[in-house]
């Protein structure tokens, strides 16, 4: 979600280099059916329950020193055993459709340049 805005805020801020009628969005794949219905969910709740959470000062403090590890830290077999597969979708003002794909071994956090 703050990733849209953030996107939306710098096209403003640009002056609208990417167009009055810009749409960005982001989603998570999660599965077909039943499982990825009930993964949705409970992400959603999550998320809901982390931004109540972060978006009072006294808890954002706790969660920054006690629960947040620093950036390249973290168990490394999870860190290792992270991946990320990003789809891309794009289409231009003229209609032209574009699709890239950046996909990755180990946590995004760990990586220190693109491949």
């Amino acid at each position: 979600m703050i990733n849209t805005k953030a996107v939306h805020r710098s096209n403003q801020l640009l002056n609208y280099a990417y167009g009055r009628d810009f749409v960005y969005d982001e989603m998570m794949m999660m599965g077909s059916g039943p499982a990825g219905e009930k993964r949705a969910k409970a992400m959603a709740r999550r998320e809901a329950i982390q931004n109540a959470l972060i978006g009072f000062a006294p808890t954002r403090a706790l969660i920054r020193r006690f629960v947040l590890p620093k950036p390249g830290q973290g168990h490394p077999r999870r860190r290792d055993a992270g991946f990320y597969d990003i789809l891309l979708i794009g289409e231009t003002s003229d209609g032209r459709s574009l699709r890239v794909s950046v996909k990755g071994d180990k946590d995004p956090a760990t990586v220190r340049h693109l491949r």
